[in-house]
């Protein structure tokens, strides 16, 4: 059996070197929190454009190949001003893993998803985490960053 590795730590996600993930609407504003930092360092189009060209509905994972690693958008609510639910994070985080492995990524590394302005608790959702990469090698990094 394989284990997933969960890691905590304080620090800059975007100086982690790896795949990345965030939490986004489904229609794809991104114009606040950590998604509207991912936008001024990546570029709006490529995410808005890619969201929305593949249709993605709550419970997706839209990979983007940016370089040599994926960003993953997690997509837990429908519109920018709705705050989303734990099972919506747990069907986006099946999703993202169910591309990872597929791909045969082994890091990911993610801020503390769902817990900025969309309120989720980060003891919920680190047991969800825990839960849907338990039996994967993935190590995933979960940084905790002031926006």
């Amino acid at each position: 059996m394989e284990t997933l590795t969960l890691t905590e730590k304080k620090g800059d996600l975007f100086e982690a070197g790896t795949n990345l993930a965030h939490c986004i609407s489904a229609d794809a504003k991104m114009a606040a929190g950590i998604a509207k930092t991912f936008v001024r360092k990546f570029g709006r189009q490529a995410f808005r454009e890619r969201v929305l060209e593949q249709n993605g509905k709550i419970g997706d994972a839209v990979a983007i190949p940016c370089g040599s690693v994926y960003i993953y958008n997690l997509i837990t609510k429908e519109f920018y001003y709705q705050k989303p639910t734990y099972e919506a994070l747990r069907e986006a985080l099946v999703s993202m893993r169910d591309h990872a492995v597929a791909n045969e990524i082994v890091s990911i590394a993610i801020p503390h998803i769902g817990c900025g302005l969309d309120r989720l608790e980060w003891s919920k959702v680190r047991e969800i985490i825990i839960d849907v990469f338990s039996d994967t090698k993935i190590a995933i990094t979960a940084f905790s960053i002031d926006q």
